[in-house]
Order: C-alpha cells, then sequence, then structure tokens
C-alpha cells in the first residue's frame, strides 16, 4: 500500500524526525521556469513507474474532500516532529494550499515547511499561513521577481559548495534541516 508520508534518503540524514509528502512535478508547478528543464524530481528514481504512481496516488489524496482528516490522523501515528511539504511537486492551487495550513493548525506542536515557486500564491495569503509553517521560496520560476532577496527566506541552486558559501547561503544539500534554520539564505549545491 502506498504511504503518504515517507522519508527519502536526505531526510534520514536531517536532524530532526522529519517526513514527506510529495506530488508528481511539473504537472502539479504552474510556476515553473527554466527549473522544469532540469528539475531533478523528473529523473532517476523519480520516473520509475512505481515510485510515479505512488506520486499520482497522494496527487489524487489531495483532490479529496477528506485529505484534511487522513493526513491529520496519518501524522498523528508517526514521531515525525517536522513534515516536508513537496520533495517533488508545488501548492498547485489555493484550495489545495489551505489544505496544508489547515493540516498545520490541527498539529501545532509540529513544524510544516515547504520549499515553493509560488511566491506570489504564497505572499497573496501570508496573514492566513500558520505560524508553524515555514516557507522557503525557491529560485527558478516564473516568480522570482517577487522575492525579496534581502527578506525573504529563500533557496538558490550552485554548482559548487565553495560557491554557496561564498554568497552567505547555509548549505542545505545533505541535511535539509539547515533549510529551516535561523539563515534565510538557503543553498543547494546542483545534482
Amino acid at each position: 500500500m502506498t504511504q503518504l508520508f515517507t522519508k527519502n534518503a536526505k531526510l534520514k540524514k536531517a536532524e530532526y524526525n522529519t517526513v514527506n509528502f510529495g506530488i508528481p512535478a511539473l504537472k502539479t508547478c504552474p510556476s515553473k521556469d527554466i527549473c522544469g528543464k532540469y528539475c531533478y524530481a523528473n529523473k532517476g528514481a523519480f520516473i520509475w513507474p512505481q515510485v510515479k504512481a505512488a506520486y499520482e496516488y497522494r496527487y489524487q489524496a489531495t483532490k479529496q474532500a477528506d485529505f484534511i482528516e487522513v493526513a491529520t490522523s496519518t501524522l498523528a501515528k508517526k514521531r515525525a516532529t517536522h513534515i516536508r511539504c513537496h520533495d517533488s511537486g508545488d501548492f498547485y492551487n489555493k484550495e489545495y494550499l489551505y489544505k496544508w495550513f489547515a493540516i498545520a493548525e490541527e498539529m501545532p506542536e509540529k513544524v510544516f515547511y515547504a520549499y515553493t515557486k509560488r511566491v506570489k500564491l504564497l505572499k497573496e495569503n501570508w496573514t492566513n499561513k500558520p505560524k508553524n509553517f515555514i516557507i522557503i521560496f525557491s529560485l527558478g520560476g516564473k516568480e522570482d521577481h517577487l522575492i525579496d532577496m534581502e527578506n525573504d527566506r529563500h533557496s538558490r541552486i550552485f554548482k559548487t559548495k565553495q560557491e554557496l558559501l561564498d554568497n552567505g547561503y547555509i548549505d542545505a544539500s545533505q541535511n535539509d534541516s539547515n533549510a529551516i534554520k535561523e539563515n534565510h539564505k538557503v543553498g543547494l549545491i546542483m545534482h
């Protein structure tokens, strides 16, 4: 049976007990741009039939009226303290975003976080975002111009670790927990 929440190799190395929720890349990413050409979630294990089927299963689950209840009850059974929304995919519409907000509100003891290219959608709905939900704007989409590089938590891809460090970014390539620490400049090394 396909699980709603998983733990990928990177999250197994995370400092916090973190689980992940992923949906198909590209088709759920309306703000994609150049990133779509290089998307890590469109190659490797992500293209294996059984993996694609699992991501599609979760995507279809998000469209169900009981998604909030199912996700909340599933998370309540897990020991995870942190939930990463989307190792693949994005907030494909406002209704879906609000489902995640509702889940986070029902579980204030857990930390939720997501990388997203949906800058406009999130900024328009920022006041409704629960305090335990951390947003990381991800460069490479159509809405990069809306990211305040000085104040918004954001992520950027670098070719080398040295380049990442030289630009003042925290490295979240191996430890995703770094993405939600104090430094709002999150760096990832291209893979």
